[in-house]
């Protein structure tokens, strides 16, 4: 329990618990063994060490893209607005709009006001839920 480092322990059963303990602390307890006279040793030997094999990385595939060029799309000027009258148009809340495209109020109420301009998975969701278009190509 004392975390010394002694030649000699005794078993000593502690609130149930039995343990291997030093004499200062085995009074804690009940003493289920006397004690030992005679520690033996023990001489814990290291493994061999097995051969390392060369480790050889997998090559890498080049990423996948879609047939959508994303730089082709882009956010309309007038989001702002389209979204908002979107959301009053179903007589939602911002709150209730937030919590339906699991994105924070106040995230959503600066998208509203302009000051934020939704990146293009949160447009898509936007556009999903609200059924509107506010994602363009050149």
């Amino acid at each position: 329990m004392c975390g010394k480092n002694v030649p000699k322990t005794q078993k000593v059963l502690v609130e149930g618990t039995v343990l291997m303990l030093c004499d200062s602390c085995a009074r804690f307890g009940k003493i289920l063994d006397p004690p030992k006279k005679e520690v033996n040793s023990v001489i814990i030997e290291r493994p061999q060490s097995r051969p390392v094999s060369a480790y050889i990385p997998r090559q890498k595939k080049p990423p996948v893209r879609k047939n959508t060029d994303q730089e082709d799309l882009f956010i309309a000027p007038e989001y702002a607005q389209i979204i908002r009258e979107a959301r009053e148009k179903l007589a939602w809340t911002q709150e209730d709009l937030a919590a339906k495209l699991l994105e924070k109020k106040n995230v959503l109420a600066k998208v509203e006001r302009g000051e934020l301009q939704p990146d293009m998975k949160l447009a898509r969701k936007i556009e999903k839920l609200l059924d509107i278009k506010i994602i363009e190509k050149y």
